[in-house]
């Protein structure tokens, strides 16, 4: 239970099995005992808030497995969103699109996570699934909001941090533009 409190806005089975090493069998006995619901019509998991704050206090009580659970979800969703981006392109988009923006909360923190520790390489793997869902959404100003944090962040003068961090800009300035704000 402690390891789902990273998540929030709910979460798939999928993504539970993956970042947090949840079974079918444990997220079934956690709904039995009402820590856990489950949407019947999407299939996602969700916790109470009060429930999620707790658990991730009872996380924070070890750092080790309070970062291993935070990687792990962020390692999670930036395969994801190198998945959605390949389906944001094809056939496959408006199912991507719902997709993304189901988990949006959770792309959010893993995105920040990645900005944090100032791991240019992560951040590539979100950053054209990102700008396609917020083009396709007509989303300028949370994709200018969550750009700019991320570039803000990315203060190193190291070659791979540079370039990402320009990408980002890249990213930002092209909806500052689509908003008529060209500086």
């Amino acid at each position: 239970l402690k390891r789902l409190s990273v998540f929030r806005g709910g979460f798939t089975r999928a993504a539970v099995q993956a970042a947090a090493g949840a079974s079918l069998r444990g997220l079934s006995q956690l709904v039995d005992k009402a820590l856990l619901q489950r949407d019947p019509d999407t299939g996602r998991y969700s916790m109470h808030e009060l429930l999620r704050q707790y658990a991730e206090e009872q996380l924070k009580l070890s750092v080790v497995e309070e970062r291993s659970a935070h990687e792990a979800h962020a390692k999670y969703f930036a395969d994801f969103m190198q998945t959605c981006e390949m389906r944001l392109h094809d056939q496959r988009q408006r199912v991507a699109l719902m997709e993304v923006e189901a988990d949006l909360d959770n792309i959010r923190i893993a995105w920040n996570y990645w900005a944090d520790k100032q791991d240019a390489s992560r951040l590539l793997e979100f950053i054209d699934g990102l700008f396609l869902f917020f083009e396709v959404r007509s989303s300028s100003i949370p994709a200018i909001q969550l750009f700019d944090a991320a570039a803000q962040k990315l203060v190193s003068d190291e070659r791979e941090i540079v370039c990402a961090r320009a990408q980002i800009r890249a990213r930002q300035a092209w909806f500052t533009a689509l908003i008529g704000l060209p500086e």
